[in-house]
């Protein structure tokens, strides 16, 4: 298995997944690892049809042998492969399941910022936006230096149009950025600073339109 991602680290995309294979063949209990890291590749390749393939080949695997894997991020990628082929119906389901197993890591695990963000990125898509601003709320409390946490955090806000937490969490986000010295992480949040004061602006204009 370290000879496969050592060819994946090459971009040996195809001599890696030949790798993977083999080891599933010689040692079936490597089958759910392997055919995950299969997807994975073929899903960053935009294959999404082989990358379905191998997932599923994954999940099944794990529910016949009785493994156990928590396979979150493997439910999620194959529902956004699904999705990317038109197949949303089927997605939701994977989708829903990645969200549970998600719930699960993050409750066993509550100071890995990792799975509060991947449980953010989940609820988005199945439109639990309550829940994914309150995980990726808390994916910034653990993890502030990670400018990601702070604009997905952000932009759920924005899609509940709640503008003024928004600016004020954005707001934050810069004061923090510059009291660490992290420069590079500044023009990203100062645009989304820009984008929730036009709408809070505009809301204040819709809302009293004497008000130039």
């Amino acid at each position: 298995m370290q000879q496969a991602q050592k060819l994946v680290r090459l971009n040996k995309s195809r001599e890696a997944i030949a790798f993977y294979e083999k080891a599933a063949r010689a040692y079936p209990r490597l089958t759910t690892i392997a055919y995950s890291e299969i997807g994975f590749i073929c899903f960053r390749q935009a294959d999404f049809a082989a990358a379905v393939e191998a997932f599923k080949k994954s999940i099944e695997y794990n529910r016949q042998a009785r493994l156990g894997y928590n396979l979150a991020r493997v439910n999620f990628e194959l529902a956004v492969a699904l999705e990317n082929l038109e197949r949303g119906e089927e997605a939701a389901e994977y989708l829903k399941e990645s969200a549970d197993l998600f719930r699960k890591l993050a409750a066993e695990y509550p100071d890995t910022p990792e799975f509060q963000f991947r449980l953010g990125q989940v609820l988005v898509k199945t439109r639990d936006l309550d829940a994914a601003a309150e995980a990726f709320e808390k994916a910034v409390e653990l993890d502030p230096n990670h400018l990601d946490n702070h604009i997905e955090f952000a932009k759920v806000l924005e899609l509940q149009e709640r503008y003024d937490e928004g600016l004020q969490a954005v707001q934050k986000a810069i004061e923090y950025m510059k009291s660490k010295g992290l420069e590079e992480n500044l023009a990203s949040l100062r645009a989304l600073l820009e984008v929730f004061e036009f709408k809070k602006w505009r809301e204040s204009r819709n809302a009293d339109p004497q008000n130039p």
